[in-house]
């Protein structure tokens, strides 16, 4: 999606759903047929589609379309937050209702058979799949599913539910597996890679640069924090440090690529940076193209007061640097990454992307 816009709020929500979704890859080396893995992606998948094209078919509140701009606070437009998080959660308890059909469910020939006691069916419910290809008999003990477009689609969905429903939980509460509800049979393929370099395509600059982070070893890491993202990363910190959000990193350096529904431009990258202080006191040594990189996209101290708000002595120094390049800067130390950070990155703005991360591991490597 780039700068899209829909005919309501529900749309772009519902979209993000879709346009998110990879292509099929199927998994030789789990118990299910690839035909049942095609025909369970093929559903699910028609499922988003469906609900983008038809938000009333879950009931998605009509409200007219809207999103931030690229790194605008979300308190600027509170009643649009508020907005946006009242039908993506509408959203995702539908998907976890299907998640929780698999889960609960048991296949017996080309039929899904759900327990009352597991899972209550009401009628609105019930209609609510019935619009999505299902058809749904339901007895006092049990309910049995069947569709006609993909009959031999449950034991993947079955199988997909309980790989990830006994998974560890990340993420935020009441948001299910992006696994799940993106149909990701595998748990080490780079789903995220493949889909969001695919929806940065207007950056020129990014083939040139994954080249660079494959050739000179980042690993690669995908769907943290049970969000559809990509990590390039090289730890210079403990070997057991998880790995966070971009924007506060301090021990691993490279690049991230992630998607924030809620933005006009979804798909963004940011910068990791370990030890920034450490990095800026060896500006001296930077390259010329590496200073002036970082000279134009670290924030100069303004005099905020972010880093001496919780002092009481009114003693505390302020948090920045003063570096030499065309005349004094005073770089602020406070979470650099949060400028670093593009909504697309052509050939210039990648080459210093590379020579930053050059000299970060140059310097850091051998800590």
């Amino acid at each position: 999606m780039s700068n899209a816009t829909f005919s309501s709020l529900a749309q772009r929500t519902a979209n993000a759903w879709v346009e998110t979704v990879p292509d099929f890859v199927p998994v030789p080396t789990i118990p299910v047929s690839e035909g049942s893995q095609r025909q369970f992606y093929t559903f699910l998948r028609g499922v988003a589609e469906a609900v983008r094209d038809h938000p009333e078919w879950l009931d998605l509140p009509v409200q007219p379309d809207d999103a931030y701009e690229h790194m605008e606070a979300q308190n600027r437009h509170p009643e649009l937050i508020r907005a946006m998080r009242s039908t993506k959660r509408k959203l995702d308890d539908f998907i976890s209702l299907l998640l929780q059909m698999g889960l609960n469910g048991s296949v017996e020939g080309q039929a899904l058979h759900v327990r009352s006691e597991d899972i209550k069916l009401t009628a609105k419910t019930r209609a609510r799949l019935g619009r999505f290809g299902l058809a749904l008999e339901t007895g006092a003990e049990e309910t049995i599913i069947t569709c006609d477009a993909y009959p031999d689609m449950f034991p993947a969905w079955v199988w997909l539910a309980e790989a990830v429903g006994h998974a560890p939980k990340t993420g935020k509460a009441g948001v299910p597996p992006v696994r799940f509800s993106h149909c990701l049979y595998s748990d080490t393929y780079p789903y995220g890679r493949e889909v969001l370099t695919g929806l940065a395509g207007d950056s020129s600059g990014l083939p040139a640069l994954v080249e660079f982070l494959d050739r000179e070893g980042y690993s690669v890491a995908c769907n943290r924090n049970n969000e559809l993202n990509v990590d390039w990363v090289k730890s210079y910190g403990k070997a057991d440090e998880p790995l966070k959000g971009w924007w506060g990193e301090r021990t691993h350096g490279g690049l991230s690529i992630e998607y924030d529904w809620i933005r006009v431009h979804p798909v963004f990258l940011g910068l990791r940076i370990p030890e920034f202080k450490t990095l800026v006191q060896h500006f001296d040594r930077m390259p010329e193209q590496t200073q002036a990189f970082v000279v134009r996209q670290t924030k100069h101290c303004d005099r905020c007061g972010y880093c001496t708000q919780t002092d009481k002595t009114g003693k505390r120094p302020r948090s920045f640097l003063t570096v030499e390049h065309h005349g004094p800067h005073e770089l602020c130390l406070m979470f650099p990454g949060f400028g670093y950070t593009w909504q697309s990155v052509d050939d210039a703005v990648a080459s210093d992307i590379a020579s930053f991360l050059t000299f970060t591991d140059d310097t850091l490597a051998g800590n």
